[in-house]
């Protein structure tokens, strides 16, 4: 090939969909320190020679979502799992359970833009107990742990009506475990 240089390198930008099977969902302090591990194991993998990595976007992603879905979408799936949120302190107080579905219906309707917590509640409501217990739902929805709920009226007001009350001591798998072994049976 003439008039290219063969000691150049071949540059690739890749969209890769990976898990990590002993990651623990529950913790996303720990993602950090996988991704740079999978960083520093591309750069010194013995079977090709591959160097200069650069991540430039980490997305968590549920166990029921699409990459196709996400690509047509762009940014739907970009809400992130992570049960830490700026501002609220644990234990979580308790919230009203028609708050907490108002929440979790404009959560679920809302595509990019902001929305209006305060707005959907009650005057008063605490706003960072609302949000740190509808992820604590959504992190449990997207690891599968709440089928079927979200159709089901009587199973939604249940679920709600447990999420808001429940004492949510720490964002952690003991925590889901307790919390779905105590919902009620529907």
């Amino acid at each position: 090939m003439e008039g290219q240089n063969p000691t150049r390198p071949v540059r690739f930008r890749a969209v890769i969909e990976m898990s990590f099977p002993d990651a623990d969902p529950w913790d996303p302090q720990d993602y950090g320190k996988l991704i740079a591990q999978w960083k520093h194991a591309m750069e010194n993998n013995p079977i090709f020679s591959c160097r200069d990595v650069a991540i430039k976007e980490i997305l968590t992603i549920g166990n029921i979502d699409d990459y196709e879905d996400w690509r047509a979408q762009k940014g739907e799936y970009e809400r992130s799992p992570n049960p830490n949120i700026k501002g609220v302190t644990y234990p979580v107080p308790k919230v009203n359970p028609d708050d907490l579905a108002r929440v979790w219906e404009a959560m679920s309707g809302q595509q990019s833009a902001p929305i209006d917590i305060e707005g959907v509640c009650e005057a008063g409501a605490n706003v960072e107990a609302l949000m740190a217990r509808s992820v604590f739902l959504l992190v449990l929805r997207d690891e599968g742990h709440l089928p079927d709920w979200e159709s089901d009226p009587a199973k939604a007001d249940a679920i709600f009506k447990h999420a808001a009350t429940f004492p949510l001591d720490r964002p952690d798998q003991k925590t889901a475990v307790v919390f779905i072994s105590t919902l009620p049976v529907v």
